[in-house]
């Protein structure tokens, strides 16, 4: 048994989920990865939301923490991952930190 950790973070282009991310990659812990769920058209999307709600807020990610991004769709099957990424994840994670919020856009 390892004594890494790594955490499946949602929620890292609102304002709760960017200062989580800066800080579980800044702090000193047994983190060695941090995977983040984002929306977004494509992966690219999904890591440019990423960078620029840490930007917009000043902070900073560190480096002694590995970041993955993956473009999800929460509300679907497999969280809108391929099977395989899905299954991975599965295997790897240790735990969930579950900070988004659902968004709707209402027309009326």
């Amino acid at each position: 048994m390892t004594d890494s950790v790594s955490k499946l973070l949602t929620g890292t282009t609102g304002g709760l989920g960017a200062h989580l991310l800066s800080q579980l990659t800044l702090l000193p812990s047994k983190i060695t990865k941090v995977v983040c769920l984002v929306r977004g058209a494509t992966s690219k999307a999904a890591k440019e939301r990423v960078l620029k709600s840490l930007q917009s807020r000043n902070l900073s990610q560190g480096s002694n923490v590995a970041v993955e991004v993956h473009q999800a769709k929460l509300g679907e099957s497999h969280l809108g991952l391929s099977q395989g990424v899905y299954h991975n994840l599965l295997d790897e994670v240790d735990y969930i930190i579950h900070v988004s919020f659902a968004s709707f856009v209402s027309q009326t």
